[in-house]
């Protein structure tokens, strides 16, 4: 595969989660595993794509342990243990798993104000979730541009 260079990706985010899904691949998956520990084998490998295609079918929610044991049990063909998954992925197949996949996260205001930039929401970083919120969902506010529009 030739040698990793970690500049392949930006820095994660503080949860260590990627920040752009551009950057979701297997080299940036290999990388972020390898920071965790982790040697991906085949069996990883089913979960990763597993989640990444949960995650991004299913509007950026991580699916639950359960389901992926049972996704995992149809694809190996075989019962699969919590204890199993929990082996594969120390810190969870739910959240380890998903950071290691590339399932792009924002869990603070910051992480927001960075990706989508100062202009587009009137609240600065130190600003709890709930007054993005408040916003998002005033309809005189465009999430998408942040500007305040002019039909009623």
């Amino acid at each position: 595969m030739g040698q990793m260079n970690e500049a392949t990706f930006s820095e994660p985010n503080i949860n260590g989660y990627l920040k752009k899904r551009s950057e979701r691949n297997e080299l940036a998956a290999t990388l972020l595993a390898k920071r965790e520990g982790i040697e991906l084998t085949s069996k990883h490998w089913d979960i990763i794509n597993y989640l990444r295609t949960e995650f991004y079918s299913n509007g950026g929610v991580v699916p639950l342990v359960r389901h992926i044991r049972l996704s995992m049990e149809k694809e190996w063909q075989a019962s699969v243990s919590p204890m199993e998954l929990s082996l594969l992925f120390p810190g969870g197949p739910n959240v380890q798993g998903a950071k290691i996949a590339g399932c792009v996260t924002m869990r603070t205001v910051s992480d927001l104000l960075r990706v989508k930039g100062d202009a587009v929401w009137s609240v600065g970083p130190g600003h709890g979730v709930m007054d993005v919120l408040s916003l998002m969902t005033c309809p005189k506010i465009s999430s998408w541009s942040g500007k305040l529009l002019n039909n009623s």
